[in-house]
């Protein structure tokens, strides 16, 4: 066979090529061969225009289960294939968007949707990092105020200071955590409105 490459040369070509040359040509020759790759076409066809238009945008709206952050449009995964034609099918079913996408996310859980519904665990991933740099914030400010207090020397108290060096009152700090979980959920809410706006 690798002589029926070779010979299918021009003429001349084959013969100006050495042994190491010829060998070299047929391994980038497979070494291309190997690298292409097939593409999934889709070869769906709508009763109308405005069919197309839904379930191109419902498709464009759900995620690939298999795929790194790509929607059932831009993933050639055989899940992502499956779950497209599902949508086209209950496209031309009549079904609304709604239903479509609580199918999905009964099959396939809320990874799916790119607006999962807030519930306790959305909550806690969006209030979590908060809550956890304004637990490291006070334990920084109380060990800097408690070394500060024991490197004065003697732990008696200075003429001019009443009470003794303590941390941030917990009240503050209770009530900045609430303000970061309201800003949590409020950027949660409002994450849908800066996506339309793009």
């Amino acid at each position: 066979m690798m002589c029926k490459l070779i010979t299918a040369l021009p003429d001349g070509v084959a013969d100006a090529l050495s042994g190491k040359t010829r060998l070299l040509f047929i391994c980038v020759l497979f070494f291309f061969a190997f690298t292409a790759h097939a593409q999934v076409v889709d070869t769906w066809r709508f009763e109308n225009t405005q069919q197309q238009d839904k379930a191109l945008r419902i498709a464009r709206q759900l995620r690939c289960p298999q795929c790194q952050n790509q929607n059932l449009l831009e993933s050639n995964a055989p899940v992502a294939v499956s779950m497209r034609h599902q949508v086209y099918t209950m496209v031309a079913e009549g079904k609304d968007e709604a239903d479509i996408t609580a199918w999905m996310t009964r099959r396939y859980g809320d990874f799916v949707r790119y607006d999962p519904p807030l519930t306790a665990q959305t909550l806690l991933l969006w209030a979590l990092p908060c809550l956890m740099l304004l637990l490291g914030g006070y334990y920084s400010l109380a060990s800097r105020h408690l070394s500060a207090y024991r490197e004065g020397g003697n732990m008696s108290l200075p003429a001019n200071v009443t009470t003794p060096l303590r941390p941030p009152p917990v009240k503050r700090l209770a009530a900045a955590a609430v303000l970061m979980v309201a800003a949590c959920v409020g950027g949660y809410m409002l994450t849908p409105k800066w996506a339309g706006c793009t």
